[in-house]
């Protein structure tokens, strides 16, 4: 029997839309398991654009739609007022 693997998603992780073409960074703000079982993540645009998405923690990990948003130091997190960290 297949083990399913939980994604190693946490509050404040960045990724960014593959293709999309103003490379937007989407932030983690909240994370929460459905009646389904799935766990999903709620997704705020940082910068002026805005915008707001949840989906399936396992889509966002999958390379083909989306990829981390790097720092020098691996994954980019935000600081825990869910705003981007102009420091990065």
């Amino acid at each position: 029997m297949a083990k399913r693997v939980k994604p190693k998603i946490q509050l404040g992780d960045r990724f960014i839309k593959v293709g999309e073409a103003h490379g937007r960074i989407w932030e983690v703000v909240d994370l929460r398991v459905t009646v389904d079982g799935i766990l999903h993540a709620q997704l705020r645009a940082t910068g002026r654009d805005g915008g707001a998405m949840t989906i399936a923690a396992g889509v966002l990990m999958d390379t083909d739609f989306w990829r981390a948003a790097l720092n020098g130091s691996g994954l980019s997190r935000g600081n825990s007022a869910g705003r981007r960290d102009e420091s990065e």
